[in-house]
């Protein structure tokens, strides 16, 4: 073993200074560890250095039979180049996400005659429709489908469904849906909705609510007060939406605040999804082969792999600072096409948002940890029994 350890070490002097990716690899060749570095030669080295005592350090070198580096030109190409041999090797060393599903969106078929309002995950077509999104679950995106249906009245059938109706479906009786496939209102009015549901989706819920006062009082005047009364039914609704939403009023911006929690050796990590300045819902992340890795390294990697998967809003929030978050914010940006910020010291709503995902992030862990430890309990009396 010291012959080894020796060979490796003799093989870190003769580094380059340049920065970098390394890849500790077994006696079988399979890479069992991905790192980055500013300085190839002093960060390979510092393995071998006597003082060296770090657990997960010492659990590497252990396994490690050979080490192969790639230079890179900056160090933000180096944390690339980490991140994609880190999905490609999943080395059993290294902080992994496991997430492979896609974000829900809402899709809108702007070149229809009468546009439909409906769920979707893929591919996209952006010709023919308009996103919004991204969603953390099913269930929001069917909320605020049933929102919309219920304060615009559009419609959310098939196509082929559309093209054969004789009659009012049922959605139209239960006042859901404004039944353009028979007729039942003009393309006229019904655009009119379709503009106001986008901009609601959009965030501008006040001008929304400006439009259909103008329309109440125009339909009172006009002595038409069955319409009156849809158009302060319709203003009620988006009261009460509005009421149970965290909106940023001032700012319609797009954010995820990200917050990160441990107990009991588990991390659990929080993604706080606000759209437009309207929170759309969180979801929950359980990084593995967390053991003997500071919070560091798990939220970065976590960031980086999370956004090389799916497309990042303008603004990251964390709930505690990084040291290499300038090259991260610039990798991200590379790797996305979009031009993000991430920030740790923020106030106001920003600050609410991440206290919201700190929340969100100890509670899940919570209701996991005492999940487990009830699998556990079960297992334990089945082999007592």
């Amino acid at each position: 073993m010291n012959q080894r350890l020796n060979t490796l070490k003799n093989y870190s002097k003769r580094l380059s200074n340049r920065p970098g990716v390394y890849c500790m690899m077994n006696t079988k060749e399979v890479v069992i560890y991905v790192g980055k570095a500013k300085n190839l030669k002093k960060r390979v080295s510092s393995y071998f250095t006597s003082n060296n005592s770090k657990e997960k350090q010492e659990a590497i070198l252990k396994d490690t039979n050979s080490i192969s580096v790639t230079v890179t030109r900056t160090e933000r190409e180096a944390l690339i180049l980490e991140n994609t041999l880190i999905k490609k090797h999943s080395p059993k060393f290294n902080v992994l996400l496991k997430d492979g599903k896609s974000y829900p969106y809402i899709e809108v078929n702007t070149k229809h005659q009468f546009p439909r309002f409906s769920f979707h995950r893929g591919k996209k077509n952006i010709k023919e429709s308009e996103y919004f999104g991204p969603y953390p679950n099913v269930n929001a995106v069917r909320n605020t489908l049933s929102q919309l249906q219920k304060i615009f009245l559009l419609r959310n059938c098939e196509d082929s469904f559309y093209r054969n109706r004789s009659r009012p479906c049922l959605q139209f009786q239960i006042k859901r849906c404004s039944a353009p496939c028979v007729d039942m209102v003009s393309e006229e009015e019904y655009r009119f909705n379709v503009d106001q549901a986008l901009d609601y989706l959009k965030g501008n819920d006040q001008s929304i609510i400006d439009k259909f006062i103008a329309k109440m009082d125009h339909a009172s005047s006009q002595q038409d007060y069955e319409k009156a009364a849809f158009f302060r039914d319709q203003i009620s609704s988006l009261k009460v939406v509005q009421s149970h939403q965290f909106v940023d009023g001032s700012n319609r911006i797009n954010v995820d605040a990200i917050a990160l929690c441990e107990s009991s050796g588990m991390f659990c990590i929080s993604v706080l999804f606000i759209r437009k300045g309207q929170i759309l819902g969180n979801r929950s992340f359980y990084p593995k082969r967390t053991r003997m890795t500071d919070h560091d390294e798990i939220l970065e990697s976590f960031l980086m792999q999370y956004y090389s998967e799916h497309q990042p809003p303008e603004e990251i929030l964390i709930n505690f600072n990084l040291d290499n978050i300038k090259i991260l914010r610039e990798a991200i940006t590379d790797e996305s096409g979009v031009k993000v910020k991430i920030k740790h010291r923020v106030k106001s709503y920003r600050r609410k948002w991440v206290e919201i995902a700190t929340s969100n992030a100890v509670e899940s862990l919570k209701s996991k940890l005492a999940s487990k430890a009830s699998i556990e309990a079960q297992l334990f009396d089945c082999l007592k029994s």
